[in-house]
């Protein structure tokens, strides 16, 4: 199989063919020594371009939640949608609407904060200021 790898000082792309077992026993953190004695690291980004894959090129800032935001998850029955509503004038819960298929939708964050644990939904994967468990 073919590795690509970058030569530290120069920047050159370098292609070094090698089974496997001598890639573990050559590469040490990514990094190789050269048969010519230059050092190179691995280029695990031009390695996978090459075969078509696409690597996020985006910053976590670019991809964050856009608002407002709709979840099918934290919705209802069509049934159940009026006795939601309901339950939201209750809990003085602000900034939420429910479309005529049940999704709900958030303007906010914070909107989004305020149902989910008037309702007890958490996010497992969630942040500082996103639903928790309690």
């Amino acid at each position: 199989m073919k590795y690509i790898y970058r030569v530290q000082e120069t920047g050159e792309i370098v292609e070094v063919e090698m089974t496997y077992g001598e890639l573990m026993e050559k590469e040490s953190c990514g990094f190789i020594t050269l048969p010519d004695g230059r050092e190179a690291r691995r280029s695990l980004g031009t390695e996978l371009a090459r075969e078509g894959v696409k690597t996020r090129t985006k910053s976590r800032r670019a991809t964050r939640p856009k608002w407002p935001m709709v979840s099918t998850r934290a919705g209802v029955n069509p049934s159940q949608i009026q006795e939601l509503r309901d339950h939201w004038t209750e809990q003085g819960v602000t900034g939420c609407d429910v479309l005529p298929n049940g999704d709900v939708k958030w303007d906010d964050r914070a909107s989004r904060r305020r149902d989910c644990e008037s309702r007890g939904l958490h996010d497992r994967d969630g942040s500082y200021g996103d639903p928790q468990s309690q």
